[in-house]
């Protein structure tokens, strides 16, 4: 038969005083890990370019090929230089 005072955690009750300590040391070593893993796929990616459209360089022609799928995108074969 198991010890009736033997801690328990009960996700909608406090916490029990022993257990208390490893739950927090568990919930800041999981924001650790989550916030170096988010640094390490970002700093991974490669760099999106200089993004050169602005809206006040007036009307642009581009010409290239439009892939619909996964979604619509225009690659750009040919196009208006920018200086």
């Amino acid at each position: 038969m198991p010890d009736p005072n033997r801690p328990f955690f009960v996700g909608y009750l406090p916490a029990p005083k022993g257990q208390r300590a490893f739950l927090l040391l568990v919930a800041a070593v999981l924001v650790w890990v989550f916030a170096l893993f988010s640094w390490g796929v970002s700093s991974t990616q490669d760099d999106p370019g200089p993004g050169q459209f602005r809206f006040d360089f007036g009307r642009q022609t581009l010409t290239g090929v439009v892939q619909m799928t996964p979604y619509p995108m225009l690659h750009v074969t040919e196009g208006t230089e920018l200086v």
